[in-house]
Formats: C-alpha cells, structure tokens, sequence
C-alpha cells in the first residue's frame, strides 16, 4: 500500500516536471528583423468628459496633467446659430497666436482657406463659397500634440449638416495648424469663433483623452523596443 502511495507521488512530480518544461519551450511572438514597425500599448486614457446642463459659451477642460503627449478631443456640440463657428483655444490664450489650413467638402464642391496670426483654432470656416450651415449638431475632433517646449500642432475635424432650398446634405471640413505657445497644455476651451450667443446648447457632450509617454511602446522593424512616445 506505501509502496503504491510512493510510485503514485513520483509519476505525479514527474508529470509537473514535464509541464514545466513544455511551458518554458513556449515561445512568446516577438517582433522579428524585416516585420513592419508596430504599436504597442494601452492606449488612450479619459481625463474628463462635459456634458452641458445649461448654454454655455465655452466648454472648457483645465487642470490638465502635463504628462500626456497627445491630447484628443471628441464629442457632439449642439450649436445655437447658424453663424456659430466651433474654435479651440489653448492654455486661455487669445492673442494673434494661431494659424490653419482648412479644406470644405460638400457635395462634388471643395474649397480652401488659409488664416495666420489668428486668435483660435478654427474647425470651421465661413462656409461662404458653400451654403449657410444649419442649426444643430456637430460632430467635432480635435488632435493636439504636446511636447513640453516646443510649439503646438493641431489637426481638426467637423462633420455638419448644411441646407439649402429645402434639401439638406452632410458636409465636412478638417483644418491643420498650429499654436506659437511652448508650454505644456494645461487647458483646452472650445468657443464660437462668431461669438454668436449662445454658443453651445444645453445637452453638447465632449470628452478629453490623454496618452501619456509610457501608454505606447514602439517597435522598431529590427524588433527592437524604440523611444516610447
């Protein structure tokens, strides 16, 4: 009876000795020499999110961490005119500090502008080569990279419902610029550029994301770690 209870216990250390061995034989993927370049990481982080209990002239995020290298913005803004332009400014500066490229699609029509040593980042032009753009809802993304130091560039997008003699149709403007400041971006406040009043409707929903240094790794294509971004 001992002696069973003996040769039961040795095959079963042999047995776990055996799945030790099998498991460290596994090999984990990695990137090999010639693999394109990869992302790696957890990925954007949510620092706030406003969602407008009244009207509201601005919607603004402070007290941001300067620790995040890109900053994100997304969400939907119900604008109270049709005159209403949707900005961005940062850090609360409103001098003659920013510059951008906007491109208009609307149905087969595109169009351009260009504005430098303006005081906001604009998602939207005049729209005056188009048609008057309708009341209501935008869809609106702003990308901020944030580099301690050195000045901001920009990359904008807004989708909005444009009329004209009854018919309606989606169009949608994406901008690229830049703002003069150095410093980190501690604060990020949408305006209406047309100071039309009230800005923003009870009900706009916009929220902030953030990705810190460490969030992402990069992969070189030799499967070497790169700089973390």
């Amino acid at each position: 009876m001992e002696q069973g209870r003996y040769l039961k216990l040795v095959l079963t250390i042999i047995a776990v000795a055996l799945s030790v061995i099998a498991i460290s034989q596994i090999e984990v993927p990695t990137a090999k020499a010639g693999a394109a370049a990869s992302l790696q990481g957890d990925g954007w982080e949510m620092i706030s999110q406003k969602v407008l209990k009244s009207d509201s002239s601005t919607i603004v995020f402070d007290n941001i961490s300067s620790h995040y290298r890109f900053l994100w913005l997304v969400g939907t803004v119900q604008i109270a005119s049709p005159s209403s332009r949707v900005a961005v400014r940062l850090n609360g500066d409103a001098g003659n500090n920013y510059s951008r490229q906007i491109t208009q699609f609307y149905g087969s029509s595109m169009a351009t502008e260009q504005y430098s040593d303006i005081t906001s980042f604009d998602l939207e032009g005049p729209l005056g080569q188009m048609s008057a753009p309708n009341e209501g809802s935008r869809l609106i993304q702003v990308m901020i990279g944030n580099v301690d130091g050195d000045i901001k560039f920009l990359e904008g997008r807004v989708s909005v419902e444009i009329g004209s003699g009854g018919v309606t149709q989606v169009a949608y403007e994406t901008t690229a610029g830049r703002w003069e400041g150095t410093a980190a971006v501690s604060e990020v406040t949408l305006i209406d550029a047309a100071n039309s009043f009230p800005g923003f409707r009870t009900g706009s929903r916009v929220m902030l994301f953030g990705a810190p240094p460490t969030s992402m790794r990069f992969y070189q294509a030799d499967g070497n770690e790169g700089e973390h971004f």
